[in-house]
């Protein structure tokens, strides 16, 4: 796999489990979300990472996990598997199961818990990037690991290792994305930078960078790809109306990663769990204030020009999970459900109303 083909939107696939005691995985729902996925535009498709809750897999649900995606996609899509482990010979170890198992790139965490100087990162990627054939992608999420890769550290490990062709940036410091790529665009080789944020996609290919590994793509996957494909076909205002769209799908910082997109799709696995209120939808707290005109809902006749709208992810009858908002109303709440297409500004469908006041009385 060459560099310059590490590129788009790549979203790290939800592992689906079953409801049952073992919390097995639910591999005919893998199927059907990598299925979903291609079809819905992406660019590639990343399992195991930490959206895929890979620190709660054993190996060799790892293992059956990549065997399914690559036999539903590969060829179609690339598949970039997550094979960071605790330690170094843990991460070897996995990396060259991943490539057995024909994964064609590598997307790498850092070692977790234990805090690592920059020479012992440097020294971890080297040996991981010496163990294996495939394109490496470094993978910068400190929040998690604990372990931050500096850019200079991220400039180094691309310039001194053939097969380190990358990096994916999920700090949510937007000069931290902005360094990594100012500094490797200064290296004799093609490097791909990736936003690890999805609110950070736009701003990462105007600044020169790749695309992004995206979250937000298991539920909204044309959306996401709209992001990356207006921008490459020079349409900078469909691109920037794409990633306005999905800005208010949820919070991460107070919903964190991967309970809202694991909504979506069959279980998640203990102790982390999706809980859902009673009319079926899943809370998130308050974005922002919505201006009368701008996705304003509620009683007409009301005469206050703002009112707070709240963001929800909603299982529709269809069976597919939508974006609404739970907007207050003299009723109760209201709630308007969207489509991938209307998040977009399409129509609006309401679905009905909820009286929360009726509901405590029950």
């Amino acid at each position: 796999m060459k560099t310059s083909d590490i590129k788009g939107i790549i979203p790290p696939v939800i592992t689906p489990m079953n409801n049952d005691p073992e919390q097995t995985v639910n591999h005919q729902a893998l199927r059907d979300q990598g299925e979903g996925l291609r079809a819905g535009g992406v660019h590639g498709i990343s399992p195991r990472g930490t959206t895929g809750e890979a620190s709660a897999l054993s190996s060799q649900e790892k293992e059956e996990i990549l065997a399914t995606v690559n036999d539903q996609v590969k060829g179609r899509v690339p598949v970039y598997a997550g094979p960071g482990g605790i330690t170094t010979a843990e991460t070897i170890r996995l990396s060259k199961r991943a490539e057995e198992l024909g994964a064609d790139a590598l997307s790498i965490i850092p070692p977790s818990f234990a805090l690592a100087s920059q020479k012992e990162l440097y020294d971890h990627y080297t040996a991981v990037a010496k163990a294996v054939n495939l394109p490496i992608i470094l993978y910068n999420i400190p929040a998690r690991t604990g372990n931050k890769l500096l850019p200079e550290t991220v400039q180094a490990l691309c310039r001194d290792v053939e097969n380190i062709v990358g990096a994916k940036d999920s700090s949510g410091d937007i000069e931290n994305l902005k360094a990594y790529i100012r500094l490797t665009r200064e290296l004799d080789k093609e490097v791909a930078i990736l936003a690890g944020n999805d609110g950070a996609i736009l701003t990462c290919l105007k600044e020169g960078g790749a695309g992004g590994i995206a979250g937000r793509a298991n539920i909204w996957p044309e959306t996401v790809a709209k992001i990356y494909d207006c921008f490459k076909a020079g349409d900078l205002e469909g691109a920037q109306a794409a990633q306005d769209a999905i800005a208010v799908a949820y919070s991460p910082a107070s919903t964190p990663n991967p309970v809202p997109g694991k909504a979506a799709w069959p279980g998640l696995r203990c102790p982390v769990a999706v809980a859902l209120s009673e009319d079926g939808g899943l809370p998130f707290p308050i974005i922002r204030w919505m201006e009368r005109g701008e996705g304003y809902m509620g009683d007409e006749n009301k005469t206050n020009n703002k009112q707070y709208e709240y963001p929800y992810l909603m299982q529709g009858r269809d069976g597919m999970l939508h974006l609404a908002y739970a907007a207050r109303t003299r009723q109760g709440i209201k709630y308007v459900r969207f489509s991938e297409q209307d998040v977009l500004g399409a129509k609006r469908e309401t679905v009905g109303l909820y009286n929360p006041t009726a509901a405590q009385s029950r």
